[in-house]
C-alpha cells in the first residue's frame, strides 16, 4: 500500500508543476489558475541537509515553491509560506543547530 501511495505523490506533483508551468505559458490557464496544495513533507524534504533561520526558511520555500504556494499537513491545510513555518515549529519538526534550525526527520511522519 505504501508503494501505491508513494506513485500518487509523484503523480499529484507532477500534475502541479505541469499546471503551473502551463499557466506561465497560457494567459487562459494563468486566469483559471488552480492553486494546488502541497504536503508539508515537500519543506520538510528539501530542508534536509541545510540549516536555516526562519527568515532564509521563508526565502527558500519560496524560491522553490512560490509566495501563493499553499500547504497542507495531517491537521492543518490550506497554509501559507508563514502559517506553515509556525505549524512546523509548534509540531516540534525542527531541531536546533549552531547556525539556526534544521529539520528533524524523524519527527517526519511516514505516511
Amino acid at each position: 500500500m505504501k508503494w501505491l501511495f508513494s506513485i500518487f505523490n509523484e503523480y499529484y506533483a507532477v500534475l502541479s508543476h505541469m499546471l503551473q508551468f502551463l499557466s506561465n505559458l497560457c494567459p487562459i490557464f494563468a486566469e483559471k489558475k488552480i492553486m494546488e496544495q502541497l504536503h508539508a513533507h515537500e519543506v520538510l524534504h528539501m530542508m534536509e541537509g541545510n540549516s536555516y533561520s526562519e527568515s532564509s526558511l521563508r526565502e527558500a520555500i519560496i524560491k522553490k515553491f512560490g509566495s501563493q504556494q499553499r500547504f497542507y499537513a495531517c491537521s492543518a491545510e490550506n497554509m501559507d509560506v508563514d502559517t506553515l513555518i509556525e505549524f512546523l515549529k509548534m509540531k516540534g519538526k525542527f531541531m536546533p543547530v549552531e547556525d539556526g534550525f534544521t529539520v528533524d526527520i524523524t519527527k517526519v511522519c511516514k505516511h
